[in-house]
């Protein structure tokens, strides 16, 4: 088994996940600030200097979106990063902004020997659970990422499409 050596990520690299890291964050926020101000209209008096504050969060947490966002997309002058991006759009079901999180957090996938061991990493492809030998019960497969259930289309064609995108 040959190992493969561990190469640092360049700057923008570096960059981009940060940003992505600070963009997850932010959205959370963004989501609790929107709810906080649904349940205010509800009440009957809402103090409305909390209001105005809520509202005040929300627009700077929306304001701190956007420029993440715009930070995540590759500069004009990053042709590899522009250039994986497309392919990994020509996947069906895969669309821009999914292929920007990959390439974001994955780079050109070198630490990847095949479109396999990529598939294995983000939880596509199934697995089975035994447990034991003597009883034999219904048998499972791995959930979907996350615990949620698998893609529709199923694993193998993903990965057929990662497969081809690939090659």
């Amino acid at each position: 088994m040959d190992l493969i050596t561990y190469k640092m990520p360049d700057r923008t690299q570096k960059k981009r996940k940060e940003a992505f890291s600070a963009l997850a964050s932010l959205q959370k926020q963004e989501q609790q600030l929107k709810n906080q101000l649904h349940a205010f209209e509800y009440r009957v008096n809402p103090n409305p200097i909390a209001v105005k504050a809520l509202q005040d969060v929300l627009a700077s947490t929306q304001e701190a979106i956007q420029t993440l966002e715009k930070e995540l997309n590759p500069e004009q002058d990053d042709e590899e990063a522009i250039r994986l991006i497309h392919q990994i759009e020509t996947i069906k079901g895969v669309g821009k902004s999914t292929a920007k999180i990959f390439v974001t957090l994955f780079g050109n996938f070198q630490h990847f020997k095949n479109a396999k061991a990529f598939a294995r990493f983000i939880g596509l492809s199934p697995t089975e659970f035994t447990s034991g030998t003597s009883v034999r019960g219904r048998s499972s497969i791995s959930p979907g990422p996350g615990g949620g259930p698998r893609p529709a289309g199923g694993p193998h064609s993903l990965r057929r499409e990662a497969q081809k995108t690939c090659a």
